[in-house]
């Protein structure tokens, strides 16, 4: 029986005020049958859900989203989609939080100004209390009901439903202010039959509406400078492009672009499309895709990526790729991917944030009830001042944001740095990684190697096996079966076309060339295909000891001789090994070189555990014991032979010069084959998490230290009670303060 088909699907979510909304809505999703898994993320405000089409419908998850509050779920079907909704929405947002908070701030001074005489006695006689109360009530009115109709609706909408959110707490306590003020303002004489003062608090809830509509604003504006990154990105793309059609060159909209069409490009352009040059000389910026500022040369045949910039001539290019296939498409969908998943510790926040507000109001309610009861006179309005503290100062929004916030701004830096993070739970296990293995070809070597011996069997020439050997290799994308055809050509040998050809990853290649059955690879194939080559064993120990690879040549199972090959070490490979040991990692290269040549070459990087004769299965096995004794391993690779190991380690790493296999595989892509990117990487993993935890901290020691006092913890030591309009003030500064906490990784550089 076949695995049903599951499909992804995202949402963008208008209308989430707080993390305790991500819980809801996740809840709401989790519940219909077919849905296998849920992730609402509070930062970029999208939903992912994997379903099973046959069980589910797309319309049937909005819904669900829709019925777990006021919320609005918008279908994304398009790369750029998601971010265009969250500036449609955040401008639209921003807009009418500017003009609530400019009307209640003003209000508000006034209120402060007219509540000066019931502060300061001096001032009394200027006024007749009762009318000033009125008119402090009237002021007020619009303040509450209007300024902060968003907390209304918010809290209406949730507990409807049966929730709780940020916004009720604010309803509660403003509400609970202006309503004792206008019973106090209105029914003055009930309150002296009862014992007690008719004092108002108009200015403490206007106050708290205005530091809290404040706060929201400077948050909203702090979160869309978060994704300055992705929109860096999409100023990138050119929105017209001049194509070659019907022998005229016409300006399109690159949305009308199609494969194969010839796209002139003049210096100082950016490229609309992936594709390869057809005609003209040209230096291409790519500093966009791998962080490197020198200008590559460009000419016929060489393959150029979308949004790169031309530098200096004119050239014609083909394209291969359009539209949502193109490389900076790509680039912008994976760093969205990644901001909206979430790593482990955000699951943990949202699971606190989704008790946290119900948790509040019956602290809120004991301490209102424990002031009433044991408080000194007027308890009354020592058990009103400190409940509102305590629903005001509590916090589970800076719970929600620590971890988007910082992931969203990491992962966009990163990107604009050339460093691709598909998913947010890679940095996590990455900052925590203990030990990183290494594909030597491509990877450590600089994946150029060339041929620098060839011995052949009695009777047959050197120039016979390299013709034979690169006849084979015609098929191959492997840097060693380049280097094989490469040293073909340049001895001007003919070379044939294989009619069959198979790549025997870690191994070599098979292939049927002018009826012959060539077998081009290790010493480790030949034994594992009993094929004997003891007659050239001097040949091997003196290649293998000076670090050569050594390919063998055979044709119909007889071998036909042996070529060695060399690839030197990336220059900064010695400097990083370096650094990652310094960084307590330890190192391990793999290879399918033979043990003595693998030696040679980890030696001295200072290396001391390799593993050589290493087939892609090997580097999996290897893997999974470590995983096994607690280790957390990270793969970096370039090669299809590395993509099970890519795939099977915590974290695999694969540098863009790599196949579009081993792209795929991994969970970062590197833009530069320069390994000091991935030394950046991992600084920038364990900033991001260190980040995370000091937002984290943050908010629940936030949270831990306010609410008592707000309590009222103090008073019997200080006699110092908490204002309830520094509690709302001090609950907007919560959330801007973790924002800007994690603004700080938009400075971080890959230098």
């Amino acid at each position: 029986m076949s695995e049903p088909t599951i499909e992804r699907y995202q949402f963008f979510i208008e209308g989430m005020h707080c993390a305790s909304c991500v819980s809801r809505i996740e809840d709401e999703l989790q519940k219909l049958d077919g849905v296998v898994g849920a992730e609402v993320n509070f930062g970029t405000s999208i939903a992912t859900v994997r379903y099973v089409p046959v069980k589910v419908r797309p319309l049937q998850l909005r819904r669900a989203i829709e019925s777990a509050g006021g919320y609005r779920a918008l279908q994304l079907d398009r790369t750029t989609t998601a971010l265009e909704l969250e500036e449609t929405h955040r401008a639209d947002e921003l807009h009418q939080l500017q003009r609530r908070l400019i009307v209640s701030g003003i209000l508000s001074v006034v209120i402060l100004a007219g509540s000066l005489p019931m502060h300061w006695p001096m001032l009394a006689p200027m006024l007749a209390p009762l009318w000033l109360h009125a008119v402090l009530g009237l002021l007020a009115t619009p303040v509450q009901f209007w300024g902060g109709w968003p907390f209304y609706r918010g809290a209406w909408t949730t507990l409807a439903r049966g929730g709780a959110d940020m916004n009720l707490l604010v309803v509660l306590g403003t509400t609970a202010a202006y309503l004792y003020s206008a019973v106090a303002t209105i029914l003055p004489g009930w309150f002296v039959q009862l014992g007690l003062a008719p004092t108002v608090y108009f200015e403490s809830s206007a106050l708290i509406v205005t530091f809290i509509l404040l706060g929201r604003w400077i948050e909203l504006r702090a979160k869309g400078a978060a994704q300055e990154a992705v929109r860096g990105l999409l100023r990138l793309q050119p929105r017209t492009a001049l194509v070659v059609r019907e022998e005229r060159e016409l300006e399109i909209p690159i949305e009308e672009l199609r494969r194969g069409d010839e796209i002139v490009v003049r210096p100082g352009e950016r490229l609309p499309v992936d594709g390869v040059v057809t005609h003209g000389h040209s230096w291409v910026d790519e500093s966009m895709a791998t962080g490197e500022a020198t200008p590559v040369e460009k000419f016929t045949g060489t393959k150029v990526l979308s949004a790169t910039l031309n530098s200096r001539g004119r050239i014609t290019v083909r394209a291969t790729r359009v539209g949502a296939e193109t490389f900076l498409s790509q680039m912008i969908q994976l760093v969205q991917s990644a901001q909206a998943s979430k790593p482990p510790a955000q699951r943990v926040a949202d699971r606190i944030a989704a008790i946290f507000v119900p948790v509040v109001v019956g602290v809120a309610a004991a301490t209102g009830v424990a002031w009433w009861a044991w408080g000194p006179a007027p308890s009354w309005s020592y058990a009103l001042i400190n409940m509102m503290a305590v629903l005001l100062i509590a916090c589970p929004c800076a719970v929600g944001l620590a971890t988007p916030m910082a992931i969203i701004v990491g992962v966009g830096r990163a990107a604009r740095q050339g460093i691709l993070i598909k998913e947010a739970s890679v940095i996590e296990r990455l900052a925590r990684a203990t030990t990183i293995i290494f594909d030597k070809t491509g990877t450590l070597s600089q994946g150029r190697p060339t041929v620098t011996d060839v011995v052949s069997r009695d009777g047959l020439s050197a120039e016979e096996v390299l013709r034979l050997a690169g006849s084979a290799e015609r098929g191959s994308e492997h840097p060693y079966g380049v280097a094989i055809v490469q040293q073909a050509t340049a001895k001007q040998l003919i070379l044939a076309t294989p009619d069959q050809f198979q790549a025997l990853p870690g191994l070599g290649v098979k292939a049927t060339v002018q009826g012959e059955q060539l077998l081009i690879g290790s010493p480790l194939l030949m034994a594992r295909e009993a094929i004997d080559i003891r007659g050239w064993q001097r040949e091997l120990d003196t290649w293998s000891q000076d670090g050569k690879t050594i390919l063998v040549v055979t044709a119909n199972r007889i071998p036909q001789g042996m070529l060695a090959l060399t690839d030197g070490l990336k220059p900064e490979t010695p400097a990083v090994v370096q650094q990652l040991r310094r960084a307590g990692l330890q190192v391990v290269m793999a290879t399918g070189d033979r043990r003595a040549t693998a030696e040679t070459v980890a030696k001295p990087l200072g290396i001391t555990e390799v593993i050589a004769d290493a087939l892609p299965e090997d580097k999996v096995r290897v893997i999974r014991e470590r995983q096994q004794r607690g280790e957390r391993v990270v793969f970096v690779g370039d090669g299809i032979n590395d993509a099970p190991a890519l795939a099977a380690a915590d974290v695999g790493i694969a540098l863009a010069s790599g196949t579009d296999v081993a792209l795929a595989a991994g969970g970062i892509v590197l833009m530069r084959s320069d390994l000091r990117q991935l030394s950046a990487c991992l600084t920038l993993s364990r900033r991001i998490l260190r980040t995370i935890r000091q937002n984290l901290l943050l908010a629940f020691c936030y949270n831990s230290l306010a609410i008592p006092i707000a309590a009222g913890a103090l008073y019997p030591v200080t006699g110092w009670l908490l204002s309830p309009v520094l509690a709302g003030a001090a609950m907007a500064l919560s959330s801007v303060s973790v924002v800007g906490n994690a603004l700080r990784l938009r400075r971080w550089t890959a230098s």
